[in-house]
């Protein structure tokens, strides 16, 4: 579920409603660097902000991301198109994405980095 939440200043930003456990928390979509799986889990990376775990499959966010830059890099990430600072050979058909804000690198196949 995509929201327009309004914050003090009055500019509508759009917001991500993420379910985790039971709670859920609104997340700035611009805020968002990246989405991987790890452990049976989804973690979602926010700027200046603690990881946010979630049960929600990647196949359900990139839906509901699909009209905000991001970009399904490989099986396991999904990536703001906005935050990439690199894009480095690793392999043979394996590329590393480095991304602005944080430490932790997607991967990216060959074919994506030519769709990309």
């Amino acid at each position: 579920m995509i929201n327009h939440i309004s914050d003090f200043s009055g500019i509508d930003e759009p917001k991500v409603k993420i379910q985790s456990n039971r709670r859920y928390s609104f997340v700035n979509i611009h805020d968002i660097i990246l989405i991987t799986r790890e452990c049976r889990q989804t973690k979602i990376y926010v700027t200046g902000g603690p990881v946010i775990p979630t049960y929600e499959s990647l196949s359900e966010l990139d839906k509901r991301l699909k009209d905000y830059n991001f970009f399904r890099c490989h099986k396991g990430f999904i990536i703001n198109s906005g935050m990439v600072i690199e894009i480095i050979p690793w392999g043979s058909k394996t590329y590393l994405v480095k991304l602005a804000n944080i430490n932790v690198t997607a991967l990216m196949t060959l074919n994506k980095v030519k769709e990309f």
